[in-house]
Parts: C-alpha cells; sequence; structure tokens
C-alpha cells in the first residue's frame, strides 16, 4: 500500500529575495509538502512513535527557513526537501513553494520540487 502524509498551505516566515532590501525583513512563504512513506506500523498499531509526526515536517522546514537568508525560492526549497528526506522513513517527496504577491498581476508564484 502506497500512503502519503502532507502539510498544506504552511506558512513560513523567511528572509529571502535577490536583493538586499527585499531579505531585510522576513517574508510569509506558502509551503506545501507531500512525504510518501510507509504507515502501516502507525496505523495497525495507532501509535504516534510509529509515525512521521506532522510536526516534524512543519519544524523541519521552519528550521531551513531560519538558518539563513535565501537569495531564491528554488534555493529554499532544495534544501528543504534534502532535510526532508532524511526524515525516516520518506520514500519520495514533493515540496511547493510559493512566494505570495511576488510579481504584479499574480497572486503568486514559486516552484515545486520532486525527489
Amino acid at each position: 500500500m502506497r500512503s502519503r502524509i502532507f502539510v498544506r498551505g504552511l506558512e513560513v516566515p523567511c528572509r529571502i529575495g535577490v536583493s538586499e532590501e527585499e531579505r531585510a525583513r522576513p517574508r510569509t512563504l506558502l509551503v506545501d509538502v507531500e512525504l510518501e512513506v510507509d504507515m502501516e506500523g502507525a496505523a495497525t498499531s495507532d501509535d504516534i512513535s510509529m509515525a512521521l509526526d506532522y510536526r516534524r515536517v512543519r519544524d523541519t522546514v521552519m528550521e531551513v527557513a531560519g538558518s539563513r537568508e535565501f537569495r531564491l525560492v528554488e534555493s529554499f526549497a532544495r534544501e528543504c526537501a534534502i532535510a526532508l528526506s532524511n526524515l525516516g522513513g520518506v520514500r519520495s517527496l514533493r515540496i511547493r513553494v510559493e512566494k505570495p504577491r511576488a510579481m504584479r498581476g499574480a497572486a503568486g508564484a514559486g516552484v515545486e520540487v520532486e525527489m
């Protein structure tokens, strides 16, 4: 059985932008994460210690965001993907990072990374 967990619409403060002015204060990014995991042990035991806790996913993304400034959304998404892939039991993942109001005429723009 293939199983996925997800965190959707995570609001992540991050110092991101090409210019120093953009990076001067945190901007909110919207992050969606989907992880393919084996949840059979957690599902049959009903034991959180057997599951990949959503909070670990959130905390991992937040740690990456707070680790440094980023010039590009692509760099942030890549670092998040690498960190998330190191969580126990992750078989594959997809992360989507959106920078709201990144340009005129669009609600947002961003990138999606799969591993």
